[in-house]
């Protein structure tokens, strides 16, 4: 069971204690039974100069770094692939080409052409 608080868990282990001597269906070992508690206060923090000056003078704590710009691997080679291609007019349909944005690939003989976008 779970409970707001440890003296709420030890009432009712009490209650439960003393209705296992009135009850032919009620199992309760009180030995083996206890109040434990299962979760642990947090302190949330509303910015991070809030926990640097909560935490900054805790020996080994250093500010956790801010960096909003990484790397998009995944648009960095789409913008590499558009780069090495010309564009669909230029190469006159033959693909691989681009138009805008667009990559379109070669497909296999009998394939459908294969057109993906990379969408911001």
């Amino acid at each position: 069971m779970i409970f707001l608080t440890e003296n709420d868990c030890n009432v009712v282990l009490e209650q439960l204690v003393t209705l296992k001597s009135a009850a032919e269906n009620v199992i309760v070992n009180a030995e083996r039974s206890s109040c434990a508690p299962t979760a642990h206060k947090k302190k949330i923090f509303s910015s991070l100069d809030e926990i640097n000056s909560s935490y900054g003078d805790l020996k080994g704590w250093r500010r956790p770094d801010i960096d909003e710009s990484k790397p998009d691997f995944t648009q960095a080679s789409h913008n590499e692939r558009l780069e090495s291609l010309k564009s669909c007019e230029e190469s006159d349909g033959v693909a691989p080409c681009k138009i805008g944005e667009i990559v379109i690939e070669a497909a296999a003989t009998g394939e459908p052409v294969e057109i993906w976008r990379r969408d911001q």
